[in-house]
């Protein structure tokens, strides 16, 4: 959801759904940063970018790369 008063501000909003294979989501993080510094205008970055902190925050499937680690 967005919502808010932009009045005059131009930015850029992405939401990101990242891929759960971390060499994929290494490329679409690469692209982002190719992507920012392009324009010189503030960005607002959300959504799932499929990272856990512990172990103990991740659920379902069964395979743990080195990045979950």
């Amino acid at each position: 959801m967005l919502n808010g008063f932009l009045v005059r501000l131009e930015c850029v909003i992405v939401n990101v759904y990242a891929p759960n294979e971390a060499a994929s989501r290494q490329e679409l993080w690469s692209v982002l940063y190719q992507l920012k510094s392009v324009p010189q205008i503030p960005w607002c970055i959300g959504g799932d970018s499929n990272k856990i902190k512990a172990l103990c925050e991740r659920s379902g499937g069964n395979r743990v790369d080195r990045n979950m680690r």
